[in-house]
């Protein structure tokens, strides 16, 4: 669903010199109903790789498709299929209802009538707003502000979800929903998801694959359970290397 060919982004300053290179011949691929956790500390370059998926960064080489189309050669193919939840951007509008806003988006994507009624009705089920329908969105909580954003990116049904820290700042108990949620649109409705997030525990609980990224390179790239079983036993080889207490 997603290829990633030696992906570089470099920003420069004024005089033209490369002051920091955000991301470094990356390449990496996804497939259809794969959620890959996009691992990596604040400044890895994480949010810049998925903001030049979705087109909203050019890259200074390499290339990007989305469903066999390239996304800066084919753009209005590539990103059709997409929903998109960046970090910390406005991704709702605070002076509309929980049911406006899935309206008003739905809209932008072309959906109406019945089918757009029906899937808000689903959204708001599926994530457990249906009692926030007629809320307005600046009354609610962090949590449900968050379950609102990823069931606008959902409103089109998008093939491909792109998730910038999904559960940053949110409670113990958001954080399952979602978590459950996702895999829910991974197993059942067969949807791709590139999570990005700095915290482990994430990818080991809902993702197929694990892409560590530091300093703009690719670390390791590995599926889930082979990591987990490899972070066990440096953790036990770790444990019996302590001497015990006097």
């Amino acid at each position: 669903m997603i290829k990633i060919k030696e992906l570089t982004k470099e920003y420069k300053d004024w005089k033209g010199i490369v002051k920091v290179r955000a991301v470094d011949d990356l390449s990496l691929d996804l497939e259809k109903g794969e959620i890959l956790a996009f691992l990596g500390p604040n400044g890895a370059g994480k949010t810049t790789v998925i903001k030049m998926i979705c087109g909203l960064l050019l890259p200074d080489k390499g290339s990007i498709t989305i469903n066999g189309y390239d996304v800066f050669k084919r753009t209005d193919k590539a990103l059709k299929g997409i929903g998109v939840v960046l970090e910390g951007s406005r991704n709702i509008h605070w002076r509309l209802t929980t049911r406006e806003n899935l309206e008003y988006f739905g809209n932008l994507k072309g959906v109406s009538g019945k089918i757009l009624k029906d899937r808000i009705c689903y959204l708001l089920s599926f994530f457990s707003l249906s009692d926030k329908r007629n809320t307005l969105t600046k009354d609610l909580s962090r949590g449900m502000q968050q379950k609102l954003v990823i069931a606008i990116s959902l409103i089109g049904e998008p093939e491909v979800l792109l998730l910038d820290e999904p559960t940053t700042g949110l409670d113990v108990h958001t954080t399952i929903l979602i978590k459950e949620r996702l895999k829910t649109l991974s197993r059942d409705k067969r949807k791709t998801i590139f999570l990005s997030t700095h915290q482990m525990e994430i990818a080991q609980d809902i993702s197929d694959r694990v892409a560590i990224i530091n300093q703009g390179r690719l670390a390791i790239l590995e599926k889930t359970r082979d990591l987990n079983k490899e972070l066990e036993r440096v953790f036990l080889e770790a444990t019996n290397e302590i001497p015990p207490s006097l």
